[in-house]
């Protein structure tokens, strides 16, 4: 694996491939399953900041020489044992991440990679901010946990996650003192999530944003244009693309 355009540039960057062993395989909803791994070689020593990611390949739907690519958030990252969960959200129709999660079993491998992914850099001291609003869909959900979870004590963190699935809001959210939740139904035109924006003022608050990429784009401008956020407060990534496969793919 790993040939072809895009593993070419992968090795470039200095990307290697890793084998992943899955040593646990829980499902948490109807939709979500969350598979446990140990590799001694993907993650870094010091630990994993809030929100870090990998990339993992999987095989083609059809049978194909292909391999696609698809990005996940560290979960109970553990650099000493070399062990690691990842949350897969299966989905309607099934992409080959969607496929390979529904039977994976304890034993399987998945080779995966690192490149870029470290993680979300939470302000400390004096450059911390009024508050933490977090904003995303389900895909999302691991990472905003992540990130919830870091936020110092004593600085309020609002999350909003557009949900697809009743079970969905099923989902544990870290429990911390000054949190709060608003679980909102998806919706075609993708304005769930800039809409769900309170008129609660943002302004000193940091903001991040990690969903459908028109969903993002649309809360994006509500936080530049009515909450005064910049480069400097608010992240924005774009997870996917309604009807088209976010991620690379490379020849086997």
């Amino acid at each position: 694996m790993g040939k072809g355009l895009q593993g070419a540039m992968l090795r470039a960057l200095g990307a290697k491939n890793h084998p992943a062993t899955v040593v646990g395989v829980r499902w948490v909803t109807e939709h979500v399953v969350r598979i446990d791994f140990q590799c001694d070689e993907i993650l870094h020593a010091g630990g994993e900041k809030p929100s870090a990611w990998i990339r993992a390949w999987f095989p083609d739907l059809d049978g194909g020489p292909k391999y696609h690519q698809r990005g996940y958030t560290l979960i109970d990252a553990d650099p000493a044992a070399g062990t690691f969960g990842i949350f897969f959200l299966v989905h309607d129709p099934v992409g080959p991440a969607s496929k390979w999660a529904q039977s994976a079993t304890v034993g399987d491998e998945l080779l995966v990679t690192r490149l870029g992914g470290n993680g979300y850099d939470l302000a400390t001291g004096d450059e911390a901010p009024l508050g933490y609003l977090l904003l995303g869909d389900v895909a999302a959900w691991p990472a905003i946990c992540t990130v919830a979870e870091n936020v110092a004590d004593g600085i309020p963190v609002k999350i909003v996650i557009e949900y697809l699935n009743d079970d969905d809001r099923d989902l544990a959210i870290p429990h911390r003192s000054g949190l709060t939740v608003d679980w909102v139904p998806s919706t075609p035109d993708r304005r769930a999530l800039a809409q769900a924006i309170d008129p609660h003022d943002y302004r000193g608050w940091h903001t991040w944003v990690t969903a459908e990429s028109k969903a993002t784009r649309l809360a994006k401008k509500v936080l530049t244009q009515h909450h005064e956020q910049n480069k400097r407060t608010l992240h924005t990534q774009a997870y996917w693309m309604a009807g088209r496969a976010m991620g690379k793919h490379v020849d086997g």
